[in-house]
């Protein structure tokens, strides 16, 4: 009983700090072509800021051994695809 796993805040700040970067990086572009560009700037700081917040997350929640890791591994997924497409626009 003691040795149950569990899904706790961990797994969901993780979730959301990636859907939420995913979501900033999605309405960048309309965003930028609509405001000034220092909403944009604000913009791409939370996109890194949101970025490092679930690179942390996925330690976190990685190395709970009484984490269930089926909420982390979503995010975890959606982490590293924020990741591809940051260093993709970054290289091109």
């Amino acid at each position: 009983m003691w040795d149950s796993k569990v899904t706790s805040w961990k797994s969901y700040i993780f979730l959301i700090a990636s859907i939420v970067t995913s979501l900033s990086m999605i309405l960048l572009g309309p965003v930028a072509q609509s405001t000034s560009e220092t909403v944009t700037d604000i913009i791409a700081v939370f996109i890194i800021v949101g970025l490092i917040v679930s690179i942390v997350m996925s330690i976190v929640t990685f190395v709970s051994k009484r984490e269930k890791k089926l909420i982390p591994s979503i995010a975890l997924i959606i982490t590293l695809l924020n990741i591809g497409v940051i260093i993709y626009l970054a290289w091109s």
